[in-house]
């Protein structure tokens, strides 16, 4: 296995997905919510009541997940403008309706972040070539090239957030050192698979520190896939 430059360790916060039913965080941290799975009003107003009973500390994700359309998008941002929990709505639009993204990305009061986009373009850098200019969600395991997505990470640290499709313990490691790169919390969380054959228990750490797995381990994990 190929060895990459060092990087200095820092902390990674994770983002945790809220389960229907799941206790709402007292205290501080970042929280993702799935919508578009539902009737838009309804779901609005199930939403704005979700996100009255958190503290103010508490900083919301919305993931659509491309299940809304442009109306709907408008709905959403019109009833969240002003709305200080809220990070961003992830991939709203269908991938490939990036230049409508791009156009209402310009006019809306809230943040939209394009995911599924990325890879479907090939890369941040190509996403930025069809005019966007927002958050980019990076799924590390899914992009064809990983010098140009490190890069693109490091040139862009802000506006990168480095989120995970490879649910392994080989992949979360890679994810992690990757995460370090940009200054967002990451979109990751190990908890559903705490305790399970060959998860490395430093993912389980809080916070949680990248780098936790040394290389030999690396080497007899990745000689075992």
């Amino acid at each position: 296995m190929q060895k990459t430059e060092s990087i200095s360790t820092s902390p990674v916060f994770s983002a945790r997905l809220h389960f229907p039913g799941g206790e709402v965080p007292v205290s501080e941290g970042t929280v993702k919510r799935k919508i578009g799975i539902g009737l838009v009003h309804q779901e609005i107003a199930e939403t704005l009541s979700w996100l009255s009973s958190l503290p103010g500390s508490v900083k919301v994700r919305l993931d659509a997940n491309e299940s809304l359309d442009a109306d709907s998008l408008g709905a959403w941002i019109k009833a969240l403008d002003g709305e200080e929990r809220l990070e961003m709505i992830e991939q709203p639009l269908p991938r490939d309706q990036l230049d409508v993204m791009v156009a209402m990305a310009e006019e809306s009061t809230v943040s939209l972040a394009v995911d599924e986009s990325v890879f479907f373009f090939g890369g941040g850098y190509e996403v930025r070539q069809k005019g966007w200019t927002g958050l980019c969600v990076i799924k590390p395991a899914l992009m064809p090239n990983w010098v140009e997505m490190m890069n693109f990470i490091k040139s862009e640290p802000k506006k990168c957030v480095v989120s995970t499709v490879f649910e392994s313990p080989f992949g979360f490691e890679a994810v992690c050192r990757c995460a370090l790169l940009a200054d967002t919390v990451a979109g990751l969380e190990r908890g559903p698979l705490e305790g399970r054959a060959g998860e490395f228990p430093q993912h389980h750490q809080h916070p949680l520190y990248p780098l936790s797995v040394g290389a030999d381990r690396l080497e007899e994990l990745w000689e075992k896939l």
